[in-house]
């Protein structure tokens, strides 16, 4: 056995927090007050049962929102109780950062963070944050660890159709955790997914862990439905999709409604 002063150090248990944009501008523009009173309800309705459902410990949901807003968000949707953390409802940066005075407010003594974007129309499954810890902790720990979340589910509210979908390894999906140490300005959650294979250690969840809901047409572009009858089911598995049936439609939705 190894002398204890040649041992790695064990890794310590990181801070989860979870950054939602609820109300901040986009490509230079902020939001109408009808769009951000229409995502406070689809987040009231979607997004906050999975974040207070989530089996975690110490967990932070983090609600960013533009100063121009934060008044109208505080009445619409208020700072909500949960369970095993606490939300923090802050002013926006535009390029979605979290930084040093924020942080401090957030979690002053952690060694580690790991930061999962999720927006304000999609959920978590309930042991999601517990699965990211845990395939963070057995790969080590450390510094810039993205951890894939590759599969979850799509539910498409307008045709009352759920899909499973998973990402193939060559492209990094929107679900994701990235891991820091220190206290130093957040790493963004978002931009190109793809280009954080090439930057960070990644490690990836086995299980599903999200639900994507389109409606209004926010994802239509991007569910299969067009294939429908005409290439089938070989196509659609080959591309990560498949069509859940009724049965397991009831299981995997009431799954996030509890």
């Amino acid at each position: 056995m190894a002398p204890a002063f040649f041992m790695p150090a064990a890794p310590t248990n990181p801070s989860l927090i979870i950054k939602t944009r609820l109300a901040v501008e986009y490509q230079g523009k902020l939001p109408s007050r009808d769009w951000v009173e229409e995502r406070a309800q689809l987040c009231r309705e979607i997004t906050l049962p999975s974040i207070q459902n989530q089996t975690a410990k110490g967990l932070v949901w983090v609600l960013m929102v533009d100063p121009e807003w934060k008044e109208l968000c505080m009445d619409l949707f208020g700072e909500p109780d949960l369970k095993n953390g606490k939300t923090v409802l802050l002013s926006g940066n535009p390029d979605g950062r979290i930084d040093e005075d924020a942080l401090a407010r957030i979690h002053p003594d952690a060694e580690s963070y790991l930061t999962l974007r999720l927006d304000s129309d999609d959920a978590l499954t309930p042991t999601a944050l517990e699965d990211v810890e845990r395939c963070f902790m057995e790969a080590g720990g450390g510094d810039k660890v993205l951890i894939n979340l590759a599969r979850g589910w799509v539910w498409d509210r307008e045709k009352k159709q759920l899909w499973e979908r998973q990402f193939p390894d060559a492209y990094q999906g929107p679900f994701c955790a990235l891991s820091h140490v220190g206290r130093h300005q957040f790493l963004d959650t978002g931009g190109d997914h793809r280009d954080m294979v090439k930057r960070f250690d990644r490690h990836s969840v086995a299980s599903p862990c999200w639900l994507q809901t389109v409606h209004d047409g926010n994802l239509s572009n991007q569910v299969p439905r067009r294939f429908l009858g005409r290439i089938g089911d070989w196509y659609l598995r080959r591309k990560g999709w498949a069509m859940v049936s009724e049965n397991e439609q009831r299981r995997v939705l009431s799954g996030f409604s509890q």
